[in-house]
């Protein structure tokens, strides 16, 4: 079918206009057909570390529900467990992808699937006008070719649907990390929810002011469980390894309580605190780490609490090392926090012509003259300040896909003082090999920290 160039007040499937994607004409009135029949909309997202987190409460809060929250309403029994990647996700994902993809894309793809099937087996329990799914991804807006996948996702979804159900009804949203794509991403939301349909001019507004705020309380949530996961794992470094999982428990507890959105904004210090209490009644084996180590590379790798990069960080904290994500939710949510500081701020930069990109001047001196794509910049930029003593690490672990061009060139220019140990990851990778691989690196900083060049190593 011929698309047609249709401006309806949120932006949702392919073809695109001035970089805004928009759905063609018979999606765009079957949605508006769905909103007035009465059919309520079912949000699914992609795991990527605690971003779950954000989105079930904002989900609660806002009036909207998840394929999580609708199958807790089913069966209460059923707990709310952030999304995981296994074996079969990862198979899945491979079976429907191009051969050529990165490997990031198959486990999401995976996981997109399996969220597919479920809803459908729940679609047909509660009747096929009673919901309906939207399925949402990011997209970056960068070199890397992962800025593509959104719409490659949509399409192998299409398909999917066609060969299974014999449909292709559902709405599918590709969110950017930027002002506009937030901008774009609430106006969405307001009228997939019905919240807008009807309203005034002043109404609209309102919801839309309403919901940004809403949007940075869901990001402060997110930030917290950031900084009290990077405490948990500090934590984990000092204590023994049949302690270890007992902080992970209480680790998953905050995340849960965050995640609530029965839980006050005033009450969520002193939850965390109460877990902070419990976390340090913990018994110390040793008072500082063994070891720092930085985690590096691609951030779908280093996030993703199914993948190996969980794995990893389980084998370094039970082995006594702290290790810290250079890459993460973390280092972006500041991109995407719409308030009067931020605003302010971006203003200045885009009119002052004295303003400077620290992070591509730090590249720049490890040897990355231009920009890569993907998180090229953010491996260069760690080397810099690790050979210019502003970081401090005890070695430096790179996970990336196989094929992931921008780590590539990385790995080809940047050099650094301290042990830099690359990783490649595929959907043939196993977590055994990986840790026989991690233990000997870890075996190898231990002999160099105890060293003393006093006397000759060679003869």
């Amino acid at each position: 079918m011929e698309k047609t160039e249709l401006r309806p007040s949120y932006p949702v499937f392919s073809g695109s206009i001035k970089g805004i994607t928009y759905i063609d004409g018979e999606n765009f009135h079957r949605h508006c057909g769905q909103i007035e029949s009465g059919a309520k909309p079912i949000f699914m997202y992609p795991p990527l570390g605690n971003i779950w987190i954000a989105l079930e409460w904002f989900a609660q809060r806002f009036g909207i529900r998840t394929l999580t929250q609708l199958e807790r309403e089913i069966d209460a029994s059923e707990p709310l467990n952030p999304p995981s990647i296994n074996n079969h996700t990862k198979s899945l994902g491979t079976q429907y992808s191009p051969e050529g993809v990165c490997y990031p894309f198959k486990p999401l793809m995976g996981y997109t699937l399996q969220s597919a099937i479920r809803f459908e087996q729940l679609r047909e329990k509660m009747g096929h006008n009673a919901i309906y799914p939207v399925y949402m991804t990011h997209e970056s807006t960068g070199l890397c070719r992962e800025r593509t996948y959104g719409r490659l996702a949509e399409a192998r979804l299409q398909d999917y649907y066609m060969q299974n159900f014999g449909h292709a009804e559902f709405d599918f949203y590709i969110l950017k990390d930027s002002i506009q794509g937030v901008a774009e991403f609430v106006s969405f939301l307001l009228d997939a929810s019905g919240k807008n349909i009807g309203a005034n001019r002043f109404t609209r507004i309102t919801n839309f002011i309403g919901t940004i705020k809403l949007i940075n309380e869901a990001i402060k949530r997110l930030d917290l469980a950031e900084s009290f996961e990077r405490e948990v794992r500090y934590t984990q470094s000092l204590i023994s390894a049949r302690d270890f999982y007992k902080a992970e428990r209480i680790l998953q507890g905050a995340r849960l309580e965050l995640a609530s959105g029965h839980l006050p904004d005033n009450k969520k210090d002193a939850v965390l605190n109460e877990m902070r209490q419990r976390l340090n009644e913990l018994p110390k084996e040793r008072e500082v780490p063994k070891g720092e180590i930085a985690i590096a590379g691609e951030i779908f790798l280093v996030e993703e609490m199914g993948s190996s990069a969980a794995d990893l960080g389980s084998e370094l904290g039970k082995r006594g090392y702290y290790y810290e994500k250079t890459v993460g939710h973390s280092h972006y949510t500041h991109k995407v926090r719409l308030d009067l500081r931020r605003l302010l701020g971006f203003c200045i930069r885009k009119i002052n012509p004295f303003h400077k990109d620290h992070k591509r001047d730090a590249a720049a001196e490890a040897g990355l003259r231009r920009d890569a794509g993907g998180h090229s910049l953010d491996t260069a930029e760690l080397a810099t300040l690790i050979n210019q003593g502003r970081a401090r690490y005890d070695a430096v672990i790179e996970m990336f896909p196989y094929n992931c061009l921008p780590q590539i060139v990385d790995a080809n220019i940047v050099k650094c003082i301290i042990p830099w140990y690359r990783l490649m990851f595929d959907e043939q990778t196993g977590i055994a090999g990986v840790k026989t691989r991690v233990e000997a690196f870890l075996e190898m900083i231990e002999r160099r920290k105890g060293r003393k060049f006093t006397e000759s190593r060679v003869l």
